[in-house]
Parts: structure tokens; sequence; C-alpha cells
């Protein structure tokens, strides 16, 4: 019986620990990913962004090359799936335009998924705040899932 009680403790303790340490690795990720985009390295942030959108975020931010300035950023909330597979994370951002140098904060959420041993941003939406082109839109997100569940029409 002691026996059998020490193994389910030992499985427990390990089980935390994997918690715990897949947590730090995500977490390593994020602050990874958001100071490479905050010091404008968007080669760098592009290396945690999954590869089917890789292209469309360099392309977003390569249109605001030498206009975007992010000033600072803090992780706001991070929920890690039980399977550790998946995590939502809010990340307050603070940025401004050079042309017009004003200060504005947009609260982001970044989808990240577990792809080949590495976290990869899969998705960032605007919650609230400030709009800025880098990130989709939150009716833009729904109206392109919509479309995607929409059966197809036939043309006469």
């Amino acid at each position: 019986m002691t026996r059998l009680l020490l193994t389910l403790c030992t499985a427990a303790a390990v089980s935390c620990f994997s918690a715990a340490n897949e947590r730090e690795t995500l977490l390593g990720s994020v602050r990874l990913y958001n100071d490479a985009v905050r010091w404008n390295q968007i080669d760098a942030a592009a290396n945690h962004v999954d590869a089917a959108g890789r292209q469309r975020f360099i392309d977003r931010r390569s249109m605001l090359d030498g206009e975007l300035e992010v000033s600072d950023y803090e992780i706001q909330r991070i929920d890690l799936d039980g399977k550790h597979e998946h995590a939502e994370v809010q990340v307050d951002v603070a940025w401004s335009l050079a042309r017009r140098g004003i200060l504005q904060k947009t609260l982001v959420a970044q989808s990240w998924e577990r792809k080949g041993g590495a976290w990869m941003v899969v998705k960032e939406t605007r919650l609230r705040g400030a709009p800025l082109t880098v990130y989709e839109e939150p009716a833009l997100v729904q109206d392109r899932a919509a479309l995607d569940q929409a059966p197809p029409t036939r043309s006469r």
C-alpha cells in the first residue's frame, strides 16, 4: 500500500513539474517573439510564426517598416490547454506611428500552437484598443470562419 501511494505521489509530482516546465517553455517563446517584434527584428520574430502564416506576417510588418515603433509590451494572461498543445496569450502592446507620434495601446490575443516541439504563433487578433493593420480584426476573423464553413454556391 505504501509503495502504491509513493508511486502515485511521484507520478503527480512529475506531472506538475512537466506542466510547469511546459508553461516556462511557452513563456520563453512568447517573450522571444514579442521582444523581436518590439525591436523590429522581423526575421527573428517570423521564426516564431507558423509556416502557414509566416509570409503574411512578414508582408504586414514590412508595410510599416520604419513607421511602426513598439515602445513596450506586457503579457497580461496565458491560458495553456490541458494537453499542452494550444495556448491563448493576451499581450498589451504600446505603439506609435512615426508620422503621428501619438502613443496607442492595443490588447492583442495571440493563439499559439505546439508544432514539432516548438511553440508557434498561429493568429493575432485585436481584442480592444487602437486598430493596427498587423493584427486581425475580430469581425474579420469571424467573417472568415463563417465563409470557411459556408456550403459552396453554384453559379448559373
